[in-house]
């Protein structure tokens, strides 16, 4: 293993030892995207989006249709496992930490981050605050 990809598997590795509940939001001001919440082994998997569209009727038309979606999760070193209550398998997420901060990212995003790349530019943060 190159020396240079050391630093990323063990705050991988921590990571997964880390406290995960609580609420994975945007790190940054967002008009749309994803809030996941952990907590005593369930989720609750939020989009929100400020953009409103209507139907022909001029009614508003849901723009996440199933969500919020709720489940179990299970942490398995730095993956997150998702199963939602109709017993679906969600996409699998990952749990990494830059500069002492804890993420939730997708497979693509964890990739990019082994191979040395920068975090996405609004990852979603542990404890970030989203109004």
């Amino acid at each position: 293993m190159p020396l240079r990809l050391l630093p990323f598997v063990l705050l991988t590795l921590l990571a997964g030892c880390r406290e995960v509940e609580g609420r994975f939001a945007p790190a940054c001001t967002a008009y749309a995207g994803d809030i996941v919440t952990l907590a005593d082994g369930r989720f609750e998997w939020e989009r929100f989006t400020d953009e409103r569209r209507l139907d022909a009727s001029g009614r508003v038309v849901d723009p996440f249709p199933g969500y919020p979606r709720q489940g179990s999760y299970r942490v398995d070193g730095a993956r997150v496992e998702f199963v939602d209550d109709d017993g679906e398998r969600l996409e699998d997420r990952f749990l990494v930490t830059r500069d002492d901060a804890l993420y939730l990212v997708d497979a693509a995003t964890r990739t990019t981050l082994e191979a040395g790349g920068p975090l996405p530019p609004c990852p979603l943060k542990h404890g970030a605050a989203t109004e």
